[in-house]
């Protein structure tokens, strides 16, 4: 019966720890309106443009994802397409991507 109690408590601990837990995980990329409604973080021109390039793996397709991207900021109303700021953006998913990949061998 002792034993019971015990292991009851630890699977309560457990579950208690487990809350605080996902309670303490990094925030989800809604966040809490006023009136209770969950709505997204509004997008941005780098955000956008970065999750094109980051489906963009040889030189051969940019000038597919420069069209995609042309056509997401147009549709999103997020401003001209600005080419400096854009290969800007492409040179830092390469040094990522170089960097991942060095990580690896």
């Amino acid at each position: 019966m002792n034993d019971r109690a015990l292991s009851d408590s630890a699977l309560n601990d457990t579950a208690l720890s487990s809350r605080a837990l996902r309670r303490s995980v990094a925030k989800p990329m809604t966040t809490k309106a006023k009136d209770g409604y969950n709505f997204r973080e509004p997008a941005t021109f780098e955000t956008e443009v970065l999750s094109i390039l980051a489906f963009e793996f040889s030189t051969s397709d940019r000038a597919e994802s420069d069209r995609k991207i042309k056509r997401r900021l147009r549709d999103k109303k997020l401003g001209p397409y600005d080419a400096p700021r854009v290969a800007n953006l492409r040179a830092l998913k390469d040094d990522v991507l170089s960097e991942l990949s060095t990580k690896r061998e």
